[in-house]
Order: C-alpha cells, then sequence, then structure tokens
C-alpha cells in the first residue's frame, strides 16, 4: 500500500509556471509510485498541463485543448487506469467538468445517477458533477466498488473533482487495482473458491427504500419516490420489476416490525437486483468487477443507527447470485485482498482525479470534518452495457423472481 501526496517541489511549480509561456506540448508528469505489479496502478500526476488550469477560465475552448497535453494525459489513462489533474483550490466545477469529458471523450452527456434506483445527489455549483457524499457519513469507510457495478449500464470511466478538502484527520482518496485483485484472490484456495462463486453466481443486491415523506426522520436511507422518479408506488413496483435482473415487493411485516420496534418509521419497499461479479476489460481481460463490499450491510457496523439493526434489515445489503448469505470468512477474504491491493492518495482542493471504472475501484477513509464541509463531486462519462455471455442471472434468482413479483392478471 503506497500514500502519495503533493510535493514542496509540486506546490513552487504551481506557483512559477503560470509566468512561463506555455507550451502546446507540455511533458507527461511525474510518476510518484508504482505498485509492485508491472501492471498495476501508479501515481501518475497531471503536473505540468494542470499547473494552468487557473488561467484555464478565461481561455476559449480552443485554447484550452492548446494548453492541455489532452493526448498524455488520455494515455497515462490508458496506461495507468487512473490520472490525477491539481488545478488548484478555488477552481470552478464547470472547468473540471470541460477537462474530464476531454479525457473520457464524452464531450456531452454520459451516464445519469439520479433515479436510476440509488440515493438521490445533488449537483455542484450548476456542474454536471454530484456530490459525491450522499449517504455516506464521515465516520464510515466508503468500501471499495466499482461505480453502478449492480447496474446492467455503468459508467466506463469515472470523474471525481475536490472542492473543498478541509478535514481534521483521514479522508484520504482509496484505489485499488481489479487486476492485482484478480489474482491475489485467484493465488490461494479460499480466495480461489470465491472467485468461482463470483464468475458463476454474481451478486444480488439488495435495498430497502423508505417513503420520501419520512426523510428527515431516523433510518431514512433513499426514498422510493426519487429511486425510480415517481409518486406512484405501484409504478415504482413495475419500473423495478421491468427487467430480467430485478424484482421488487413491498417490505414484509418482520422487516417492517424491526424497525418499528426502534422507534422509526420502517422502509416499504424492496429490491433486489442481481448482477454479475467480472468484467472483460478491454486490454486487461476478465477481472473482478463489483461493489460486493460497498452493498454488504457490514459496511453500516458502526453506524449511529443501522447499527442497531440486523444486516438483513439494514437499506444495504448483498448475497450470492443464488440468494444465499456471504459468510463472514467470504467477506474477510476479500476485504484482505482488497487491502492488499490499496493505494492511499491526499486530494486537495482543486485536483481532479479520472479513473477507469472497470480497472479501477475506490473509496474514502474515514474523516473528522473540518470547519468546512468536505465536497467532492462525482461525474460519469460514456454509458456502456453488461456483456450478453454475462447477463443471465443463475436459476435460483429467476425463481425467486417468479415466486415474488407481482402476479399479472
Amino acid at each position: 500500500m503506497r500514500t502519495i501526496t503533493s510535493s514542496a517541489t509540486e506546490r513552487s511549480a504551481a506557483r512559477a509556471l503560470p509566468q512561463r509561456k506555455a507550451s502546446a506540448r507540455a511533458p507527461l508528469q511525474r510518476t510518484a509510485s508504482v505498485l509492485s505489479d508491472g501492471q498495476s496502478i501508479s501515481a501518475t500526476e497531471g503536473v505540468g498541463p494542470a499547473l494552468l488550469a487557473q488561467q484555464l477560465a478565461r481561455k476559449t475552448k480552443a485554447e484550452n485543448n492548446a494548453v492541455f497535453d489532452y493526448p498524455a494525459l488520455k494515455e497515462c489513462l490508458r496506461v495507468h487506469g487512473y490520472v490525477r489533474v491539481p488545478f488548484g483550490a478555488g477552481t470552478s466545477p464547470k472547468v473540471a467538468e470541460q477537462v474530464a469529458r476531454t479525457l473520457t471523450n464524452c464531450e456531452a452527456g454520459g451516464g445519469q445517477y439520479n433515479g436510476g434506483g440509488g440515493v438521490q445527489r445533488g449537483s455542484l455549483e450548476g456542474s454536471a458533477f454530484l456530490d459525491a457524499a450522499e449517504g455516506a457519513p464521515a465516520s464510515l469507510r466508503i468500501q471499495p466498488h466499482n461505480e453502478m457495478a449492480y447496474s446492467s449500464r455503468f459508467p466506463e470511466c469515472v470523474s471525481f473533482f475536490m472542492m473543498q478538502s478541509q478535514v481534521l484527520s483521514g479522508g484520504l482518496t482509496e484505489l485499488y487495482d481489479n487486476l492485482k485483485l484478480t489474482r491475489r484472490l485467484a493465488e490461494t484456495p479460499e480466495g480461489a473458491l470465491i472467485m468461482d462463486k463470483m464468475t458463476r453466481l454474481g451478486i444480488q443486491y439488495v435495498r430497502l427504500l423508505h417513503d420520501e415523506a419520512d426523510r428527515k426522520r431516523p433510518g431514512f436511507y433513499a426514498s422510493w419516490e426519487t429511486s425510480y422518479s415517481t409518486d406512484d408506488f405501484g409504478e415504482a413496483l413495475s419500473n423495478a420489476n421491468s427487467t430480467k435482473d430485478s424484482f421488487a415487493l413491498a417490505c414484509d411485516d418482520a422487516c417492517r416490525e424491526q424497525y418499528s420496534s426502534l422507534g422509526m418509521p420502517a422502509p416499504r419497499m424492496q429490491v433486489v437486483t442481481w448482477a454479475p461479479s467480472m468484467v472483460t476489460h478491454p486490454t486487461l481481460g476478465e477481472i473482478v468487477f463489483t461493489s460486493v463490499l460497498n452493498r454488504h450491510a457490514s459496511w453500516l457496523d458502526g453506524h449511529e443507527v443501522f447499527d442497531r439493526l440486523p444486516y438483513t434489515a439494514r437499506p444495504y445489503h448483498c448475497r450470492w447470485g443464488d440468494g444465499a448469505e456471504l459468510a463472514q470468512r467470504e467477506v474477510d477474504v476479500i476485504r484482505s485482498a482488497f487491502g492488499d491491493c490499496k493505494m492511499e492518495m491526499r486530494l486537495h482542493s482543486g485536483d481532479l482525479i479520472v479513473l477507469d471504472n472497470l480497472w479501477v475501484s475506490h473509496g474514502r477513509a474515514p474523516f473528522v470534518p473540518g470547519p468546512e464541509r468536505r465536497l467532492m463531486g462525482l461525474l460519469l462519462g460514456q454509458m456502456i452495457k453488461r456483456e450478453e455471455s454475462r447477463s443471465i442471472p443463475p436459476p435460483e434468482f429467476s425463481t425467486a423472481k417468479e415466486q415474488f413479483m407481482p402476479k399479472v392478471s
């Protein structure tokens, strides 16, 4: 595991460079650290072109393309799985958005997060960046995950922009090399068995959704209204049941009683979505692609509200694709393997980082908030469809869907 920070030399260069004449072909940065595997992530930072970012807001798009060495930055993203561009504090998220879109070949559009069944995220200063912290308390670690790995469509790349980074401690951005993770799991008998389940079964992702009217009450996490962009419960159920890899039903009495016994409003809808846990990367081949740790209910251990509930009653949970619970030992092995493939990075205000979402998982360490809120934006790149060869749920999931789906007369 490596920790990467900006050096005093870089900060000095950041102050000096704007006084020099900009080159249309600035050299590509330095590589701060490389993990042991030759194809693993390296901490390459977009120092040269990015240091002119404060001038970027005053230039036209054509001039911007001359200042930024986009081919070199794109090559860094292709070779290392991510690229970091330190603009500097005070940079507008709209400026960072323009650069992120160019690096990911997504000049307009891109993925939509709100209304897709997850939490509702607000935008940052009129940009397409959404608040990445929604639903994630500072006291808990955001577990490693590939963005929207639970969905049949997911972003090829994902970008993060740090608007405000003031924290008293913690809050490191965590990156994980999924190629190295795949090899690490395959090295041991336990890991090989888990890989077999990931390949054969995939994962069932389970969510419990409240009524929007309960938003400000204890126990609320997300509502079915915002998740499915409707205020009609029947329509929300229909939307969730419209694909072969998802089904939804009203929460049962046992689940509702677990909330009521703690004096909290009960969730109304349970949604179960199946997804594979592997993907074929265009250059790396078959690698792990999952949100298993970020959606397993254990990530809410220590939460001031949800820690009092059993895993099956927490707002997020997951299990194997055949419906079997992950054994604690399996969770521990997966978490340990991710830990072996982790790199930590301190992002400063004005830093942009663009990830190859198929190759690099991401997370965030717990932190103690500072006087101002830590504010990071999330931008989805071009959406790609799940491979046809990985689009058939296991028979046990299809049977459960038939059993629980509302019958149409």
